[in-house]
């Protein structure tokens, strides 16, 4: 994923050098616009020495409509040549513009799933540590010390025994378990101050989807999404995303 967004953005920066240089007149066009500049001069000098002779009027008016036609049928080649050299231009700042579109449509396609898959990762980093507070939580709340050098297998076994039902025992691991969660989420007890989370629409959908996916209820959800800094007030993105997936709404 990182090798095809290095790539995309090399790609992009070479058709922006093309594109900007299709805004600049190439040097046949230069060189055809500075032909036409030279033969208007040269017109406008001879207009104006047909018009300073002593000589009739109409002889003069004959001299300057000669010079005129001259003129235009040597201009109009030129002219000609620079329309086509100036549509040339166009069509290939046309045809880089749309590749360039499309380009920057890959990289935004490209850079919207580099940052899914690192909230999800980020996610499960998030729900492991989670888990294994709550578990560590559990056990010193239930015997007043850590479970030291017992296995986690263990250490469940003796948590099993010391409540009255098995479901008592998850249900109060599941409340720590989201307590720790929300604490990591907002920064709180964690060495690097916490994991950053995608709070763009696409990582609250990631953050929910994953949160269904593990069990976790709208509530549940709601509550851990909130002690994010996610706004998951009425009309919010959190709260449409929740209402598709729990009540069916679009």
């Amino acid at each position: 994923m990182a090798n095809e967004i290095k790539n995309l953005k090399t790609n992009i920066g070479g058709l922006e050098q093309r594109f900007l240089g299709t805004l600049r007149p190439t040097a046949e066009e230069t060189g055809a616009e500075q032909q036409l500049s030279n033969l208007m001069t040269s017109q406008e000098l001879g207009l104006r020495k047909a018009a300073d002779q002593p000589i009739a009027q109409p002889f003069v008016t004959g001299q300057q409509a000669a010079i005129t036609e001259r003129t235009a049928i040597q201009t109009r080649p030129l002219q000609e040549r620079l329309a086509l050299l100036q549509k040339q231009r166009q069509t290939s700042a046309d045809v880089l513009r749309t590749q360039l579109g499309f380009e920057k449509e890959k990289l935004a396609s490209a850079e919207d799933e580099r940052l899914r898959k690192e909230s999800l990762e980020r996610e499960d980093e998030l729900r492991e540590e989670a888990k294994k507070d709550a578990f560590d939580q559990l056990f010193f709340q239930t015997f007043g010390k850590t479970r030291g050098k017992l296995s986690r297998n263990e250490a469940e076994k003796k948590l099993s025994k010391a409540y009255e039902s098995e479901k008592e025992y998850e249900n109060e691991l599941k409340q720590l378990e989201l307590a720790s969660k929300r604490k990591s989420l907002s920064g709180g007890g964690t060495s690097e101050g916490g994991i950053q989370i995608d709070r763009s629409n696409k990582g609250v959908e990631s953050l929910i989807e994953e949160a269904v996916n593990t069990g976790d209820d709208w509530g549940t959800i709601a509550a851990t999404l909130n002690a994010a800094g996610i706004n998951v007030g009425s009309g919010s993105h959190a709260d449409k995303t929740l209402r598709k997936i729990f009540l069916g709404e679009e």
